[in-house]
């Protein structure tokens, strides 16, 4: 029997998984290259400062610091190295969940997108969505303090500086709630193999 030919919207989510690797891929490779030849040139961490409380209105006060980007113009090798690192860790996530969703989209334009290996691709997102975020932003955020850290400290004690205080690591709830959505996808996806194995068996 002739194999359906793939709808539109499949070969549009096969195609743009794939951009999304290859620029991924780009960008880790140009980042490398550019902290390789000196680059770049300024540097941005990101840390609490707290808040002009002079300028705030009669009656209102606040009750946290706010987060904020601090730019380092002349970045010293070790901060380069830092930044480099703090680039490449989201991408260490992003790449193999962009290759799981590409091997998905590929099933979905070949017509054949309730099978064993998609089942083991979702689960696999789903680990790497639960898990795989929170060990991104810890070692995210690990690499920011360190980054932040003569900034934030006194150079003759190890007292925190009043200027600014290094910025808090939220709980990555969107990853955690999408990576528990991938795990009930692939029940329904596995749910889906054994009807399918059944119907075939019955022929």
């Amino acid at each position: 029997m002739k194999p359906p030919s793939p709808s539109y919207a499949a070969t549009v989510a096969h195609r743009l998984t794939t951009f999304m690797l290859v620029a991924a891929i780009a960008v880790g490779v140009l980042a490398t290259v550019d902290a390789v030849r000196g680059g770049p040139r300024n540097i941005t961490f990101y840390a609490s400062a707290p808040l002009d409380y002079k300028l705030l209105p009669k009656g209102v006060y606040a009750n946290s610091e706010q987060r904020t980007g601090m730019v380092i113009k002349h970045p010293t090798a070790r901060e380069k190295r830092l930044a480099l690192a703090a680039n490449l860790v989201p991408l260490a996530l992003a790449l193999p969940l962009l290759w799981l969703l590409r091997g998905i989209a590929r099933s979905m334009r070949d017509g054949d997108p309730f099978g064993p290996e998609n089942v083991r691709r979702l689960r696999a997102i789903g680990v790497l969505l639960i898990v795989g975020s929170v060990a991104v932003g810890y070692a995210g955020g690990a690499l920011q303090s360190a980054l932040a850290d003569p900034y934030t400290r006194s150079p003759f004690s190890s007292v925190r500086t009043p200027g600014l205080l290094p910025a808090d690591s939220d709980l990555p709830w969107i990853p955690l709630l999408c990576g528990l959505g991938a795990f009930v996808l692939a029940q329904v996806f596995a749910h889906g193999v054994r009807l399918r194995e059944d119907v075939e068996a019955t022929i």
